[in-house]
Order: structure tokens, then sequence, then C-alpha cells
């Protein structure tokens, strides 16, 4: 026998075992028919699946927070409510929406010309109450602060919605 029909066979063979092996894994495989629904559980898949899971599921396990402040807000004021009771399980969170409601700003009982109190800022964020300044790179929760004409403000509720923090949120500024 020559060597390139010899080589020639020695490829078919190749080929044959190559294609009776997939075709063997193919009719071994489990697919979805396979499992009976319900059967598979999050404890059943891999640490890296469930975060994968939990990743593209987006919103997972979403967080509405509210801080009362029945004291009001004095001139100039700065409130905040945080994404949890402590700043260890805080931290684990990431605001996404927040803001603040003056209850019976002017003092009477009409809420319909309550609108007067201007809100200065309004943003993701915790305060570092020692220095009266946003705490570098927390976004844990919210941040308001009124102007001087909130010193008349009664009663003050500052919200947040927080999600679980993940590792594919990135702050990005443009300036215009």
């Amino acid at each position: 026998m020559n060597k390139s029909r010899l080589i020639t066979v020695g490829s078919a063979a190749a080929v044959l075992a190559l294609t009776a092996g997939a075709a063997s894994a193919a009719s071994s495989m489990i697919t979805s028919k396979d499992i009976r629904d319900g059967a598979v559980h999050r404890a059943d898949l891999s640490k890296g699946v469930v975060r994968d899971l939990d990743k593209a599921q987006g919103l997972n396990g979403p967080i509405y927070r509210i801080a009362h402040y029945d004291g009001g807000a004095s001139g100039t004021a700065v409130a905040t409510v945080a994404c949890a009771d402590n700043d260890e399980k805080s931290q684990k969170y990431i605001a996404i929406a927040g803001g603040t409601q003056i209850i019976n700003a002017d003092g009477d009982t009409n809420f319909s010309n309550d609108a007067t109190i201007a809100v200065s800022d309004s943003f993701p964020g915790r305060m570092d109450w020692t220095t009266q300044t946003p705490k570098p790179n927390r976004l844990d929760g919210w941040v308001v602060r009124w102007d001087d004409a909130a010193k008349s403000t009664p009663k003050v509720n500052v919200w947040a919605v927080c999600v679980k923090r993940s590792d594919n949120v990135k702050v990005q500024t443009t300036n215009y």
C-alpha cells in the first residue's frame, strides 16, 4: 500500500471514529425535555451560574426605604436614608432612585400649597456628618439638602429604592 493511500484510509478511519463518538455523546446529552419541571433548584447550580443568573435578573430584591424626620428640616438642612439599618449591610446595596416628601410645609392643613420649599440637592450617597460632606464612593442611600426656606418645615420623609450592589454598576459622568 502506498503512503498517500495509507494516509487517506487513516484519515477516513479517524473521521468515522470522531463522528461515532460525537453521535454517542449527542445521544447521551441531557436536554431540557429530560428534566422534570421543578427538579433543578438554585442549590443544584454552581455559584458561578447563580451569580450570572442574579446579574441577568437586574433588580434582584429591591428595597424601598423611608426615613421619617418628624422634627422637620431646618434651614439649609441635610437629611438622608440608608439602604439598610447598619453601615456594613447598607454597603451591599446601591440606591437607584430617591427623593423627599415635605409634609405640611407651611404649617396649615392644606396639602395643595406645600410646594414652596426648594430642594437644593437630591442624589445617591451617604453623608459624613463630621465634615457635613458626602462620603466618597458611597451610593448606598439617598441624600437631600434644602435651601433656607426649609426652616419652617414640620415633617420630612426621605426615600430610596435600593438593589443589591453589583460589580457591573459603573458611575459615569458627562460634562456639558
